[in-house]
């Protein structure tokens, strides 16, 4: 049946309808239209590498105006440490291959002098007839900053306590050494030893979190030679050491466990005096047996740049690197930094005699 033939009260109803259906799509279009345009999230579609749509929050969030962003290529809006990543992740998704919805990255601002660091969630959908990416995106760059300003934080908590128990910890082994067990002052410095390792404990939970990782909840163990009545005897030595450190307590109780050990002791407060001294020592033609260096010095120069002019002056100097930052990479890998030792703090009497003995004979 042709329109002519259709009675004209039925045209006019199907008129109707499909102005009505049109109204509808329309209205709908621009709730959702004004839904995108109004979240705080960026919202965007990309195809063939080209922006095709973008709302004003995620134009907003890079410093440009939607008209600005629609039709660039994504590739130059992607900070250039993350492009291959991003990009990768963009051709294998067009693929078929699964890769994650979901992860972060650094963006380039329009004003060239800042990176935002974003988060993105994105999928594939169909757009104008073609397979395109849309998704969205959030701005993390604070979030992030204020993440890796308390993970700094907690690191300096760490290293600064670490100083402190090295002070605790040195002072009880040296005083078990005058105690005798089954004395109750032993057994009172015994509980104050284990006390303090648990303390240790928390500290290196402390650095994990500095580092990015999750502190562990697992009880802490006691180690034997503080489950055990006698303290762990110290390796007696001689010769002369130098200590570069920048705590006064540190410095203190690290020159009275060596004296108690047999060598003698003197003291630097950072990497500069230290190289001082010990240039002089070498040229009175008594030098030094072995350096005992702290890594990190905030007001001066640390270990690692301080044992470079070391090894300057004395090709052969026996240097040990200490550091409340336990899970450094230098403490793990001193030798390639030209250390022939390592002491995490806190240490006992002990660990610092033994790694002292190992030093300065070559063991």
């Amino acid at each position: 049946m042709t329109d002519k033939s259709r009675p004209k009260e039925e045209i006019a109803i199907d008129i109707a309808d499909r102005k009505k259906a049109e109204d509808t799509l329309k209205k709908s279009e621009e709730k959702y239209r004004m839904l995108i345009e109004n979240i705080q999230d960026g919202v965007f579609i990309i195809q063939d590498a080209k922006i095709k749509f973008s709302n004003e929050a995620f134009a907003k969030m890079l410093g440009y105006t939607s008209e600005e962003l629609v039709g660039m290529d994504i590739r130059k809006l992607i900070a250039p440490e993350d492009l291959d990543m991003v990009m990768g992740r963009y051709q294998k998704r067009l693929a078929g291959k699964d890769v994650p919805r979901e992860y972060e990255f650094q963006m380039l601002h329009k004003s060239g002098g800042r990176r935002v660091i974003v988060n993105m969630l994105v999928g594939l959908v169909d757009y104008q007839g073609k397979t395109a990416s849309m998704g969205t995106v959030k701005d993390v760059t604070e979030h992030k900053l204020m993440e890796a300003e308390i993970q700094k934080t907690a690191g300096g908590i760490a290293h600064d306590f670490n100083n402190v128990l090295t002070a605790i910890i040195g002072n009880v082994s040296l005083a078990k050494m005058y105690a005798k067990p089954g004395l109750e002052v032993f057994d009172i410095l015994t509980e104050l030893e284990k006390a303090a390792l648990r303390a240790k404990k928390l500290t290196a939970q402390l650095l994990a979190f500095s580092k990015g990782g999750t502190p562990s909840k697992e009880l802490t163990s006691i180690p034997n030679s503080v489950k055990n009545t006698a303290a762990a005897p110290a390796v007696r030595g001689k010769g002369k050491v130098l200590v570069m450190d920048d705590d006064d307590t540190v410095r203190l109780v690290v020159g009275r466990m060596l004296g108690q050990c047999g060598y003698e002791a003197e003291f630097a407060e950072d990497g500069g005096r230290a190289i001082e001294l010990y240039r002089k020592a070498k040229e009175s033609g008594k030098p030094f047996d072995a350096v005992i260096i702290d890594l990190i010095i905030p007001e001066g120069m640390g270990g690692k740049e301080a044992v470079k002019k070391l090894i300057e002056i004395d090709s052969d100097i026996r240097a040990i690197v200490s550091s409340g930052y336990s899970d450094d990479l230098i403490m793990s890998g001193f030798q390639e930094y030209g250390f022939k030792g390592a002491l995490a703090k806190p240490f006992e009497i002990s660990e610092l005699s033994l790694t002292l003995h190992k030093v300065i004979s070559g063991i």
